[in-house]
């Protein structure tokens, strides 16, 4: 039997190669999807016996750190479970910190089984916990859990537009019938059109990110302007500077070979829509994200550009 884990947000901190902050805040309640939760002092035991692993966005075939000397480290306080990590020099930490820095990545997320839980006064109260994870996040759970990125000996918060691999521009069409995986799910493409005001929520909102295939590779902030939107008569503009992480540059290289397309990632259920035989026209979408990739179902959607960027040339060998 599987066992059921569970994932919350906190904050993070970069200096050089080294992540740090709360990796869990104790006795302070938080507002979850199920209702108000709080963790009491000491839920996770002893962490220093902890075999428990840091990865990116909960991805666990491609590890960061590992607490036992593989440069993780637990600290429990009376306040707080602390975490400290010295990455390696690997691809996948390279894309983390550039993901950090950038303001893409802005939390730590402990993964977690609730082993003795009560509720008091309506909240619910995790009393002990075994922790299976730590992960670097996009979305933190708290409003004031926000990734402070600092180089080593001075700068200040963000450092500064990241060099990157280029920028896309892209066009989501108002008025028009699209394909669309969203509508309906489970597999069934539905068909939409879009108001020109379908959007308004998505262009204030500071948390919407722009990610490639999944959440495991984020691509963009509208927080720290690395993803914009812009409404003109017949289309919401998306505009991407894309970082240079491998996920941006596996994009650049598709790009050469596939036609590529940015589409809203969003929820049915939470939107206002009419269904017309088999058109539904939407006149609010709440949007998750930005979706950026290939698609087998591109009917109405405009292919988007890249600019500034050329695949990597790669030398061949021949086999001997």
């Amino acid at each position: 039997m599987l066992e059921r884990f569970e994932t919350r947000f906190c904050e993070i901190r970069r200096d050089g190669r080294r992540l740090s902050g709360v990796a869990m805040p104790y006795n302070r309640e938080a507002e979850m999807p199920f209702g108000r939760e709080r963790f009491d002092a000491g839920a996770f035991g002893d962490v220093a016996a902890a075999d428990v692993i840091l990865n990116m966005q909960h991805q666990r075939v491609a590890p960061l750190a590992r607490t036992g000397g593989g440069g993780l480290v637990l600290t429990d306080g009376p306040d707080a479970l602390r975490f400290a990590a010295d990455l390696p020099a690997t691809r996948e930490a390279d894309d983390t910190l550039t993901l950090v820095r950038a303001g893409v990545l802005r939390g730590a997320s402990v993964e977690f089984r609730a082993v003795a839980e009560r509720m008091d006064a309506g909240v619910r109260v995790i009393e002990k916990a075994v922790l299976g994870a730590l992960a670097i996040v996009d979305k933190p759970a708290y409003d004031a859990a926000t990734v402070e990125a600092r180089r080593r000996g001075g700068g200040g918060r963000g450092g500064g537009r990241v060099r990157g691999a280029g920028r896309i521009r892209a066009r989501i069409p108002f008025g028009k019938v699209l394909q669309c995986e969203c509508h309906r799910g489970g597999g069934n493409c539905g068909r939409v059109r879009f108001d020109r005001k379908a959007f308004t929520e998505a262009e204030a909102d500071e948390k919407l990110i722009a990610v490639a295939k999944d959440y495991a590779a984020p691509l963009a902030s509208a927080r720290k302007q690395t993803l914009r939107l812009r409404r003109t008569d017949d289309a919401l503009e998306v505009v991407i500077d894309l970082p240079d992480t491998q996920p941006a540059r596996d994009l650049v290289a598709a790009g050469g070979n596939v036609p590529l397309y940015a589409r809203p990632l969003f929820d049915q259920d939470a939107s206002d829509f009419t269904e017309a035989g088999d058109v539904a026209d939407y006149s609010r979408v709440s949007v998750r994200a930005i979706l950026i990739g290939a698609t087998d179902r591109a009917e109405g959607w405009p292919e988007l550009s890249i600019e500034g960027a050329s695949p990597r040339r790669r030398r061949w060998r021949p086999w001997l």
